[in-house]
């Protein structure tokens, strides 16, 4: 299992190098995404770390570490 973090580090790693740099927004989104697919297709989470999902005006999502 890998921590939110380590998985932050190579999206972004990634999309720099695939020359699409993504935003806070857009990353926190990703690993929400992760881990909702992963939950679904192994019925346990990717990753630990909580995601906090508030709807709004946006969608806005917060990660938070241990």
């Amino acid at each position: 299992m890998y921590s939110a973090l380590v998985l932050s580090r190579y999206i972004t790693s990634k999309c720099v190098d695939d020359d699409c740099p993504v935003s806070n927004l857009q990353l926190q989104k990703i690993l929400y995404h992760i881990q909702k697919k992963y939950l679904v297709e192994f019925n346990k989470p990717a990753f630990p770390d909580l995601i906090e999902i508030s709807y709004a005006y946006t969608l806005h999502a917060t990660i938070h570490f241990k």
